[in-house]
């Protein structure tokens, strides 16, 4: 077999069903299945998502030529419900979308033929966009250096760009901790907006049985025959005037925590911190709601980090009689070359002044 083409002119609109046969012989370990015998119930919608107030139009695909279908909207609840003749195979269904239809809505439609129960159920997206907030962080600069104060701006805004008021959560931690465990919150407006499941189950007398005993046993009346057993770094100015080092001593991960912060009438918070000493990439997180349950979240990086560090390449351990030589790498992050001087010193094994020094 190959493909096959064939045309058609539409006499008047609508919906249309292409139905086809074929004959055919299977040989030995061959399985042929046709749908001309089995009668299957679909449903098709005319849009990937909607909008609260848009009309949905569904179609309905029953395979027999009259029906009487019981159509509903669900979710968490049932939260429509119609019921629908069929005089053709095919019926088109309208749909309105309300807000109580976010984040999607369950189409639900099943009838009785011939002793059998039809069903079938689409998921429409409604995505919740007017309870997603827009939220900003606007870090005084990129990079700091150790010890330096820092000023956080934080803004909201909802869907429209409007700023509004609003309680935020606010944390800095070192990036390198999500090297170790990645993050595992989810994102606040999946988590309260996501899609849902159907929690509406529908069920006929057909998938019951019925049996009972007498005497003084007790009497089974009946039972859902279903799964189971069934429902019962510092800074070098232009100067040749050397700086000093400064011992770093203070390393956390976490350098700053808010549980609360509140945005005012122009969307607006500010939050401050003084760096702690470790040189590294620190993550800033905000997550926020308002008193109407409008959620948002975001994250921002800043670095902390000396212009000029010194570093020494050497082996972990000695032994007796070796012979190494101790590099010195020295990293100069400014915009322009300096003039550095370095000096190694050599300590006793236990302790005391440095036993040598060496000037570059």
């Amino acid at each position: 077999m190959g493909p096959r083409e064939f045309h058609f002119r539409r006499r008047k609109p609508g919906a249309f069903i292409c139905a086809s046969r074929q004959k055919r012989r299977s040989g030995p370990g061959q399985n042929w299945w046709g749908g001309g015998q089995e009668r299957q119930i679909r449903i098709v919608a005319d849009k990937k998502s909607y909008k609260v107030g848009d009309k949905a139009r569904v179609l309905v695909m029953t395979g027999v030529p009259e029906a009487y279908l019981l159509v509903t909207t669900e979710g968490r609840t049932v939260q429509s419900k119609r019921v629908v003749h069929a005089t053709t195979p095919t019926v088109t269904v309208e749909i309105p979308i309300q807000s109580t239809n976010q984040p999607n809505v369950f189409v639900s439609a099943v009838f009785l033929h011939d002793d059998k129960l039809y069903q079938a159920s689409k998921s429409l997206k409604v995505p919740a966009v007017q309870q997603k907030l827009q939220i900003e962080i606007q870090p005084s600069k990129k990079q700091f250096q150790p010890g330096d104060k820092a000023t956080y701006t934080l803004i909201a805004r909802d869907a429209s760009g409007k700023p509004v008021q609003g309680e935020l959560s606010f944390g800095i931690v070192d990036e390198a901790l999500y090297a170790i465990r990645p993050e595992t919150t989810p994102d606040i407006h999946e988590y309260f907006y996501g899609a849902v499941y159907d929690r509406v189950g529908t069920e006929s007398s057909l998938n019951f049985y019925f049996s009972g005993h007498a005497g003084k046993r007790e009497m089974f009346l009946t039972k859902n025959n279903g799964f189971g057993n069934g429902r019962v770094l510092a800074q070098l100015k232009p100067s040749d005037t050397m700086v000093e080092p400064k011992v770093r001593k203070v390393f956390p991960d976490t350098a700053l925590w808010l549980a609360e912060v509140r945005t005012d009438a122009r969307g607006r918070a500010v939050a401050e911190l003084t760096f702690p000493d470790s040189l590294t990439t620190w993550r800033a997180t905000v997550r926020g709601i308002t008193a109407d349950t409008r959620v948002g979240s975001t994250i921002d990086r800043v670095i902390v980090r000396k212009n000029l560090m010194v570093r020494l390449a050497v082996p972990r351990f000695f032994r007796q009689g070796d012979e190494v030589t101790v590099s010195t790498i020295v990293h100069n992050y400014l915009a322009t070359t300096k003039n550095v001087r370095m000096s190694q010193s050599q300590i006793h094994q236990r302790g005391g002044a440095p036993r040598e020094s060496i000037d570059e």
